[in-house]
């Protein structure tokens, strides 16, 4: 089994993902391209997805953008608006996703960050911005979105137990490895 850690960047013309995968130590990122997306999706759908919100989140604009959606109109969805994710499209049933999501008492992962002492490192594009990215734009985002997967893979290492106990517990009852997707509940 392989743990893909996860996030993804949304703007109004553009968009992109840092996935890191801490066992083969391999980063991938993709910037508005979903083909790219959907392979690596198809290559690791039975796998972990890992990250900060992942449930109420950045799993809608995955599945969003596999299904061909425009991710910013499901930001939008989500964030502008305040409705959740899976009230966007039923499509989104098409494209399982085993995820495991690290929110911790719907505090921040900025917040976390501060607490632990870390340097917190704050994006300098709006995600706002009415246009294209510039090419250095893109890669702005793409360290800011990478020091978010890399905080989150941190977080991961410190609240482990809970996804050994997890995984204890479906490999005890024999349960499909979906079940991670569900809440702690």
């Amino acid at each position: 089994m392989s743990l893909h850690f996860i996030d993804f960047e949304v703007f109004k013309y553009d968009w992109l993902c840092v996935i890191a995968n801490p066992i083969t130590k391999t980063e991938t990122v993709i910037v508005n391209n979903p083909t790219e997306l959907r392979y690596y999706y198809e290559a690791h759908k039975n796998e972990i997805f890992i990250g900060y919100n992942i449930r109420d989140y950045d799993s809608y604009i995955f599945k969003g953008i596999l299904a061909g959606f425009n991710p910013y109109e499901i930001n939008e969805h989500i964030i502008t608006k305040g409705l959740k994710g899976y009230q966007f499209s039923n499509v989104f049933r098409e494209y399982p996703l085993i995820t495991y999501d690290l929110l911790q008492l719907n505090t921040s992962l900025k917040q976390l960050e501060a607490m632990q002492g870390h340097n917190v490192y704050e994006s300098g594009v709006d995600f706002r911005i009415d246009r294209k990215l510039t090419p250095e734009e893109i890669e702005e985002t793409v360290k800011y979105c990478r020091n978010d997967v890399e905080e989150t893979i941190n977080l991961f290492t410190q609240l482990k137990s809970g996804f050994d106990s997890r995984m204890e517990l479906i490999n005890e009852f024999n349960l499909p490895l979906s079940e991670m997707s569900k809440t702690n509940s």
